[in-house]
């Protein structure tokens, strides 16, 4: 089959499909994780220097595009649905970054939904991009990205930037099956911390190292979760542990011989609601202990005793809320300009000025003069 993706019910791919999805030089589709009615995105690669699409159709109505995007330097596509499969998050790769400031080539995220709606999701640090997840709920989503540290923020529908968690030496993002717990950890070639945030109050709840880990896991009841050493990546030391997101490690598992090896670790599912949310716990110790206990710097002997330098490697920025509520925060908080604190100053003289009550002395001065009167003791009063 060339150009055409086809479609069977029943559960068997067996005799005619029931239906057919006509594509020029299409290369990838995705089927959402919903039920009826279902949707399929597809991706087709663009040719002789034009764009690649791509698209959000509905089944079976294939008459209809619902969503469209254009998009160059793009030879791979990466798509990630939210829960109910209404949305979805498209990663666009080139192997190779023609301005030569990367590496691993150039990346780009991307959204559409059945609404019609589909725009780049604009990122504020250049480099890689490393994970992206939904919120169960499906109304947002956080991405990790840029180069090292690297950066990690919030998202809403409208793809506006809610919140930055800062910068930190991480790859990975990943809400628990509440939403209510995120996590953002750095694990492969970074040192494994893991930072827990309470989603509903955008608090640091947490923070610890599972050093040599290669697999993180939440389980079903979204407060414990699990991390693993697996083969291949690493062939010594393979186990698994399993933890509460406060930082209490609860079991172990390791390989019974030094040469056996452990590939995969996966949590058992269960029916959606089998576990209800419970209330996110408070900042752990370890968090506000962690400023108070810092190791110094290794100094050499012969710096000892002289003024320390402040030069740095790279500064970590601190989270912070963008997008419309920084803007909003901005506004209650800007300081007034000398002139406002002047205007303010008359407008309050005038509400606490008694006005007399006899028509004989209200009459003795005129509107216009009482005005000057109130502008020259403004103007001559101490800053």
């Amino acid at each position: 089959v060339t150009g055409e993706v086809h479609f069977f019910t029943g559960g068997v791919p067996d005799g005619s499909p029931a239906q057919k999805l006509r594509l020029e030089n299409i290369k990838h589709c995705s089927i959402s994780p919903s039920s009826v009615p279902y949707y399929i995105a597809t991706y087709q690669p663009g040719s002789k220097g034009g764009p690649a699409f791509i698209r959000l159709y509905r089944y079976p109505g294939f008459e209809t595009v619902l969503a469209s995007r254009s998009v160059f330097k793009c030879d791979n596509l990466k798509i990630n649905w939210n829960a109910q499969g209404t949305a979805f998050l498209g990663t666009t790769s080139v192997d190779v970054d023609t301005t030569g400031s990367s590496y691993y080539g150039e990346q780009g995220l991307h959204y559409l939904d059945m609404s019609g709606a589909s725009t780049m999701v604009t990122l504020s640090k250049k480099g890689p991009l490393y994970s992206a997840d939904w919120h169960p709920n499906g109304r947002e989503f956080c991405v990790v990205y840029g180069f090292m540290p690297a950066k990690a923020t919030l998202f809403n529908q409208k793809c506006e930037p809610v919140f930055d968690f800062g910068t930190g030496p991480r790859n990975q993002v990943t809400y628990n099956s509440h939403g209510t717990v995120v996590c953002l950890n750095g694990f492969g070639n970074l040192p494994g911390y893991m930072e827990f945030w309470n989603r509903e109050k955008l608090q640091l709840v947490s923070k610890f190292q599972a050093s040599d880990t290669t697999f993180f896991q939440w389980c079903p009841d979204g407060e414990h979760f699990v991390t693993a050493t697996t083969a291949p990546r690493l062939r010594i030391g393979n186990g698994f542990k399993v933890w509460h997101y406060s930082g209490q490690q609860l079991a172990t598992w390791s390989v019974p011989g030094a040469t056996d090896e452990l590939w995969e670790v996966r949590c058992q599912p269960v029916p959606a609601g089998t576990f209800r949310a419970k209330p996110v716990i408070g900042v752990q110790a370890s968090i506000t202990q962690e400023s108070k206990n810092k190791p110094a710097a290794y100094r050499p002997p012969s710096a000892r005793g002289t003024a320390s330098s402040s030069l740095k490697l790279h500064e970590n920025e601190k989270p912070q809320v963008v997008g419309v509520a920084a803007a909003v925060q901005t506004e209650e908080v800007k300081p007034l300009s000398k002139s406002a604190q002047k205007n303010k100053r008359r407008r309050d003289g005038k509400k606490g000025e008694e006005v007399p009550s006899t028509s004989a002395t209200a009459g003795r001065f005129t509107q216009a003069q009482r005005d000057a009167v109130a502008m020259a003791t403004c103007l001559t009063a101490p800053p």
